[in-house]
């Protein structure tokens, strides 16, 4: 697959981005260290932001690192009062990036929620340390969820309606399916998932994989693609 770059834009307004949703020609961007969810139109204009976390100590437009919630992904997932955007902390620090948003896109309500107790769950279940879970991406899907984990490179999937039951305080903290998938290394650099999206036709989630180059730490990247068919 050969890419090009038809052309580049700086966001000025949009300090750090993460992770991204498109949706009817509008992209909704959150970053690991922002407080706001931003709205860009398919112009590559901000048309809104909208808060998330708090937006109190900010340093230069960002949430310091000691503090930062790590939103690293969303997903959207149809309700039945309308689409709703998923943002996830990454797990990787507690409890500073244990944190579960909501945001309606129908009114614009934000909830949030702990997972503490749901990280938990996920690293007995998945034999993870608390130094091994770094959550990097998340698609929803015929009514399931999947978590991809970077670094231990597992998919980790759930029945919706479990982590709505868990988010509602009408259940436990359920327990994934989990999935261990072997990656390539390149220049002998394990790669890792750092993002996952639905993708028309048969292929259901893709992932990029960055990797290390040594000495230097830069980050390169390829795609994995795979199908639940």
């Amino acid at each position: 697959m050969d890419v090009s770059v038809m052309s580049r834009q700086v966001l000025k307004d949009v300090k750090s981005a993460s992770g991204l949703e498109v949706m009817d020609k509008t992209l909704y961007v959150i970053g690991d260290n922002s407080p706001w969810l931003y709205k860009i139109n398919n112009l590559y204009k901000v048309e809104g932001r909208q808060p998330i976390a708090p937006v109190e100590g900010l340093e230069d437009g960002v949430i310091p690192k000691s503090n930062k919630p790590d939103f690293e992904y969303g997903t959207v997932a149809e309700k039945a009062n309308g689409k709703e955007f998923f943002i996830f902390g990454s797990g990787s620090k507690s409890p500073q990036r244990d944190k579960m948003i909501t945001v309606s896109l129908e009114n614009g309500e934000v909830k949030s929620y702990s997972l503490a107790p749901f990280y938990k769950k996920l690293k007995e279940t998945a034999h993870l340390t608390d130094e091994s879970l770094n959550i990097e991406g998340a698609i929803v899907k015929d009514g399931e969820l999947f978590l991809f984990n970077r670094g231990e490179n597992l998919i980790l999937k759930y029945k919706l309606e479990a982590l709505e039951g868990y988010l509602a305080g009408k259940q436990d903290s359920p327990s994934p399916e989990v999935y261990l998938v072997r990656l390539p290394e390149i220049k002998g650099i394990k790669a890792g998932f750092s993002g996952a999206t639905l993708v028309p036709g048969k292929t259901k989630y893709f992932s990029p994989l960055p990797w290390r180059i040594p000495k230097t730490g830069s980050r390169m990247g390829k795609c994995w693609a795979a199908s639940s068919e």
